[in-house]
């Protein structure tokens, strides 16, 4: 039963790291437009706006949600750069 379960965690993992690498694929052209059109990389309202629409669509915890999202929008602003 056990290795059921990490079998299925396992499945999950990787649908999770194939969205992050197309997320980073995306950023990295958002990036690319901000730039041409001289844009600030850093879009608090943006980065908001993401935290209201993610938090109201989970019961995952608010503060987990935003530690998450935290870390991956500090990715992303690092790799726009």
């Amino acid at each position: 039963m056990l290795e059921k379960f990490r079998k299925k965690i396992d499945a999950i993992d990787r649908k999770i790291i194939f969205l992050l690498e197309e997320r980073i694929k995306i950023s990295i052209n958002i990036g690319k437009f901000k730039k041409q059109n001289s844009l600030s990389i850093r879009d608090v309202n943006r980065e908001k706006e993401i935290f209201s629409q993610i938090t109201r669509k989970t019961s995952l915890d608010p503060n987990f949600i935003k530690q998450f999202y935290n870390l991956i929008f500090r990715f992303s602003r690092k790799i726009q750069k």
